[in-house]
């Protein structure tokens, strides 16, 4: 009776702590962990609540802090048999959160919290149900070269591939068109760690081929000087320039410009102008097509 009268005091501690969100028959301890109440959390693990509860999206107290970058709530945990490895409904654990970050935790916290875990025995190469690992995770996010360094310096496999055959260069490089420095940033630890950067997909892409949908000449640039392949075609038998005329989905509602120095790079390196598709299009037609004004204008010249 007592037990149980003293869990209710702290979970009405939680339930009305001003940033807590609490979905309904969502464990309090999960709650406290996410807003980083580590005293609340001390509390109810004191009183016998299990550290392991997980809610209907099989996220623990340990993935939420390890999430949110609460450092002494997870260790508080830690230290009281949360279990590290326990996975949410996408196969993610602690470490795979920590690496994913939230936009409220700055970097030097995450590379904490996952150099935390990694000493408590996390495994720096498990797979989520996509067949991603944490440093794939990581190479995603927008400032996240230094945890990218730290995840390669500690053992990450570079050169893994997901199910459909992605690896972190390709996570990197489809940051290129928004965090065009950040992402170069990440991209270069991956090649000097030998990211094979001319791995395919299952679509037949390389990470050059991601780069260069995502428009980026700077990125190309950087991939071609350590070693992308020019001459690759994917799956559907589409050059760079064809990639290049498509852009990032290919979206033909706007007059978009594209990016004609991406373009010119393709065009010096020897991609041919007139290479047809599987569906028998040259770059030319798919730029005309999507109204990529300046392309057209270089490729028209490119063409004769």
């Amino acid at each position: 009776m007592w037990m149980s009268a003293a869990v209710g005091v702290f979970s009405f501690l939680v339930l009305f702590m001003p940033s807590t969100i609490k979905a309904q028959n969502e464990p309090e301890i999960l709650v406290a962990a996410r807003n980083g109440q580590t005293d609340v959390v001390k509390g109810l693990l004191k009183h016998g609540v299990d550290p392991n509860l997980q809610d209907k999206y099989g996220d623990t107290a340990l993935i939420e802090a390890a999430h949110r970058g609460h450092l002494d709530t997870a260790q508080v945990l830690l230290e009281n048999g949360a279990k590290i490895e326990l996975r949410d409904g996408d196969g993610m654990t602690a470490l795979f959160l920590a690496a994913v970050g939230h936009p409220s935790v700055e970097v030097d916290a995450q590379i904490a919290m996952v150099q935390l875990l990694l000493a408590h025995g996390a495994q720096i190469n498990l797979r989520n149900r996509k067949g991603e690992t944490p440093l794939m995770c990581a190479a995603q996010g927008d400032f996240n070269s230094d945890l990218v360094r730290f995840l390669v310096q500690h053992g990450a496999e570079v050169n893994a591939q997901d199910k459909d055959g992605d690896t972190a260069l390709n996570s990197a490089a489809r940051g290129c068109s928004v965090w065009d420095k950040e992402a170069m940033k990440s991209m270069a630890v991956l090649l000097n760690a030998d990211a094979d950067p001319n791995l395919r997909n299952k679509e037949g892409e390389t990470a050059l081929m991601v780069a260069v949908r995502e428009e980026s000449d700077t990125c190309a640039r950087l991939l071609l000087a350590h070693g992308a392949r020019i001459d690759e075609v994917n799956a559907h038998h589409q050059t760079l320039l064809h990639l290049a005329a498509l852009g990032d989905g290919g979206d033909d509602s706007q007059d978009y410009a594209g990016n004609p120095d991406l373009v010119r790079l393709l065009l010096a390196r020897g991609v041919p102008a007139n290479a047809r598709d599987d569906r028998g299009k040259t770059a030319l037609q798919l730029a005309q097509a999507h109204k990529r004004r300046r392309m057209v204008a270089v490729l028209l010249k490119a063409a004769h």
